[in-house]
C-alpha cells in the first residue's frame, strides 16, 4: 500500500494514529514536497512498536514538523524496525524516542597487493565506546563476513580482520567507522606478513 500525507493534516496529527492493537506492514509513506506540515505516524501511548517493511520518502529531519513519526505520548517510545527504512521522529512534550533497526553490516577482506579475496580471515567488530561485539567470524572464499546490527543508529565502531594461524601470513587491518541507519560496509585491505 501507499499512503500520502495531505495538506489538512496539520503539524501535530499523522496520517495513521498508532497505538498498541495498530498492525500495518509492506507499506510506504509519501509527503509531496509542497506539503509543509504533517506526519505519517502518530504516536499517543508510551509502549514498544514494531515496524516491519515500513518506507517512508520525503519526509523532514528529526524535530522538524514533518518528521515521519510524531510521539506525542508524552513518555518512552521504542521503534524496532524491521525492512523498510527508518523514519525521522519529532518528540512530543515528555516524549522520547529510540529507533532500533536491523541493518546490515558486511566486511570484505583483500591482499592489498593482488585484490584477491582472503578466505579464514579472522573479523571481529565492537561498539565504541562499549565494546558489545557486533560482528565477530571468518570471512568465506570471497573474503566476506556478513551480519546484522540490531541497536540505535549512528554507532561509532572498532574492531580488526586479522589471519595470522595459517599460510599466507597478513598483517592486522584495522577497522573504524560508524554504522548508519543504510547499515556498514568496508573492504579491508591486508598486507603479507611473510
Amino acid at each position: 500500500c501507499t499512503l500520502t500525507v495531505g495538506d489538512v493534516i496539520g503539524a501535530d496529527n499523522g496520517l495513521i494514529s498508532w497505538n498498541g492493537s495498530t498492525d500495518i506492514e509492506n507499506c510506504s509513506f509519501v509527503l509531496p514536497s509542497a506539503v509543509t506540515t504533517g506526519h505519517a505516524i502518530l504516536i499517543t501511548t508510551p509502549g514498544t512498536y514494531s515496524f516491519t517493511d515500513l518506507t517512508f520518502t520525503g519526509f523532514g529531519a528529526d524535530a522538524s514538523v514533518t518528521a515521519a513519526v510524531y510521539n506525542n505520548s508524552g513518555g518512552a517510545v521504542t521503534i524496532n524496525i524491521s525492512g523498510g527504512s527508518t523514519p525521522t521522529v519529532r518528540n512530543g512534550a515528555g516524549a522520547s524516542t529510540v529507533v532500533n533497526s536491523s541493518v546490515p553490516v558486511t566486511v570484505t577482506v583483500v591482499r592489498a597487493d593482488t585484490g584477491a579475496a582472503i578466505e579464514n580471515a579472522r573479523v571481529r567488530i565492537v561498539t565504541d565506546p562499549g565494546g558489545t561485539v557486533v560482528l565477530e567470524g571468518l570471512t568465506n572464499a570471497s573474503g566476506v563476513l556478513s551480519g546484522s546490527y540490531s541497536g540505535s543508529t549512528p554507532q561509532a565502531i572498532t574492531g580488526t580482520a586479522r589471519k595470522s594461524t595459517t599460510s599466507p601470513l597478513f598483517q592486522p587491518g584495522a577497522i573504524l567507522g560508524s554504522i548508519e541507519s543504510s547499515g556498514f560496509a568496508t573492504t579491508i585491505a591486508m598486507v603479507l606478513d611473510e
